[in-house]
């Protein structure tokens, strides 16, 4: 690991998570879990920080931590920034965001408070957000809260049918290096990791650790790794998710644990042997019939390691 990269999580380990204040930890007990947060935080992107708060990039470069070297310390704006960046993009600088339908993105220059160093990239995405969908969804997404107040009140009154809510990124690649799409793409592509680990906890279920065993965790962290990983691989060849590219139209990008046991995996099926064949007879009337017999074709169709 290089001198920066050491120097960039010693940073963040000293750094104070707000989140931990509402835990009523003991002060020795709160400072090994910051310092805990902080040095997972840059291990799990090596030398990038990720999701550190506005905050935090003073420190950093007061530490002398090159940001421009690092490539991404994508962060959180505060709560203040979106309400102004919005103000200050024109229309006609919104362009249509890379794989994802009807997405646009633009982008405006950012100083953060405290920062004594050259503009940053805030890059800010918006989604169209129908009337039913607000009314139907919970009143504390995190979506819902990136909505400016007055066009809230106006879809939820049925004044407006429709709105934006809106997501942002903050970085430093140069606009040399990657377009706005190209650094909003990036970043979109990066947070599928989020949802492994939501997959890891509910889906597989990474929740039922800790155990009294160190061996029995080992087992079923390794257990649940696999499968998830497997599961990862599904969506790649099943037209059950369109990532495989043969998904009909309006299916999810990835399949859910849950969603492929029901698919694919806890299917009543009889099976029999005969001339030394084994033969799987699925009922006529399974509703994933089509997707199961094309994934096990395309199971079937992989190459040896």
């Amino acid at each position: 690991m290089k001198a920066q990269e050491v120097q960039a999580l010693t940073v963040l380990s000293q750094m104070r998570d707000p989140g931990l204040d509402g835990l009523g930890l003991q002060p020795h007990a709160r400072q090994r879990r910051e310092g805990v947060l902080g040095l997972a935080s840059g291990l799990a992107h090596h030398h990038e920080v990720s999701r550190r708060e506005e905050s935090h990039l003073p420190a950093l470069a007061e530490a002398g931590v090159n940001l421009s070297t690092h490539r991404a310390p994508i962060v959180q704006p505060s709560r203040r920034t979106p309400k102004r960046a919005l103000r200050e993009i024109p229309e006609h600088a919104w362009a249509d965001a890379t794989a994802m339908r009807g997405a646009q993105v633009a982008e405006i220059a950012f100083t953060p408070t405290g920062f004594g160093h050259e503009p940053l990239r805030l890059i800010v995405r918006r989604v169209t957000v129908s009337a039913t969908e607000l009314r139907a969804g919970n009143s504390r997404a995190r979506r819902r809260t990136t909505i400016p107040a007055d066009q809230l009140e106006m879809v939820l009154n049925g004044t407006l049918d429709s709105t934006f809510a809106y997501s942002f990124i903050v970085t430093d690649i140069p606009a040399t290096d990657k377009t706005t799409t190209d650094v909003e793409h990036f970043h979109r592509q990066r947070a599928q990791i989020e949802e492994r680990f939501k997959d890891a906890k509910l889906g597989q279920p990474l929740r039922h650790l800790p155990s009294g065993n160190l061996d029995s965790n080992r087992l079923w962290l390794t257990s649940c790794l696999l499968a998830l990983n497997i599961t990862a691989m599904i969506c790649d060849i099943s037209p059950a998710a369109a990532a495989s590219g043969d998904a009909p139209a309006g299916a999810p990008l990835r399949r859910h644990a849950k969603a492929l046991r029901r698919i694919l995996f806890s299917v009543p099926a009889r099976i029999t042997r005969s001339a030394r064949q084994t033969t799987l007879h699925l009922s006529e009337h399974f509703r994933y019939l089509d997707i199961f017999t094309a994934t096990y074709d395309a199971v079937l169709a992989l190459h040896d390691p």
